[in-house]
């Protein structure tokens, strides 16, 4: 008794393409979950003269970067106390960072 299995060829080649694939979804999704972690972020920071808020931007690489004096105030220095933004942003963003992220991998995965 022969067994043939029907489009096993067409099966494989997309499995193949699957790591790549994955990988930028992965990155969009992540892109997305920064740009909402750095909204947050500048919505708690305290705004003085609004420096630290323009500061705040996405990387290309998907990373939430915050420049100026905002190491200051996210840590807290020996004459000044901790002003956390960026941390309590990542930290009340992270499940919606994870859903940004696996619902993008699940576009792709379920288009192939």
């Amino acid at each position: 008794m022969a067994v043939m299995i029907l489009g096993l060829k067409e099966c494989l080649a997309k499995l193949a393409l699957l790591p790549a694939v994955v990988d930028k979804a992965a990155d969009v999704g992540k892109r997305k979950g920064a740009a909402r972690i750095a909204a947050k972020a500048q919505a708690n920071v305290e705004v003085r003269t609004g420096h630290t808020r323009s500061t705040i931007v996405v990387t290309p690489e998907g990373n939430v970067s915050a420049g100026g004096a905002a190491i200051y105030l996210e840590r807290g220095t020996s004459k000044m106390p901790a002003e956390p933004f960026l941390g309590p942003a990542a930290e009340s963003e992270q499940a919606g960072v994870a859903d940004d992220v696996a619902s993008a991998v699940r576009v792709v995965v379920v288009a192939l």
